[in-house]
């Protein structure tokens, strides 16, 4: 596990509530270790993954956070036309920050690039609404042993890595 001293959280309460849910994962983490077979270790996969989503929209909240209310410190890499803009409009749902940060992310050289990252943290918000059983969605697999698979898992962590990473 990759360890990432975060120092750049706006909120206090919410860094508190973010550090509090990477304890919570790595309960959840060391549970699902000591489970002897396939089956028991995928029942995790969902409260794991849930949180992780739910760790990415936190941090992404944060950022438009420190954007909207930080304006004299200018600590955010973006040209100030693009966090002027940003100020105007509000942000305050996950499809929110995921169509800002792909329309103004400068991280990315290509079309190509933005969209697979697009469709990448639109998978991991549809992943993080079926916390609802019912589904009435009707988005993702209809089974959630298949909706929450160890490969959705892994594709949660790598977001959350890259996130950590870029802020």
């Amino acid at each position: 596990m990759k360890k990432i001293e975060v120092t750049f959280i706006g909120d206090y309460k919410l860094g508190d509530n973010i550090a509090y849910n990477f304890k919570i994962l790595q309960a959840l983490y060391n549970a699902q270790a000591q489970l002897s077979n396939d089956h028991e270790r995928c029942l995790l996969n969902k409260p794991i993954t849930v949180i992780l989503i739910s760790i990415i929209e936190a941090l992404l909240h944060d950022f438009f956070f420190r954007i909207k209310s930080h304006t004299s410190e200018n600590s955010i890499n973006l040209p100030k036309s693009v966090l002027d803009e940003i100020r105007t409009k509000k942000h305050n749902k996950f499809n929110h920050y995921i169509d800002a940060i792909t329309k103004y992310g400068t991280s990315f050289d290509s079309k190509a690039k933005i969209k697979k990252f697009h469709a990448g943290l639109t998978k991991l918000q549809q992943l993080r609404n079926r916390v609802h059983i019912q589904n009435t969605r009707k988005q993702l697999e209809k089974d959630e042993v298949k909706a929450f698979t160890a490969e959705k898992k892994v594709l949660a962590e790598k977001y959350l890595e890259f996130f950590l990473g870029v802020f």
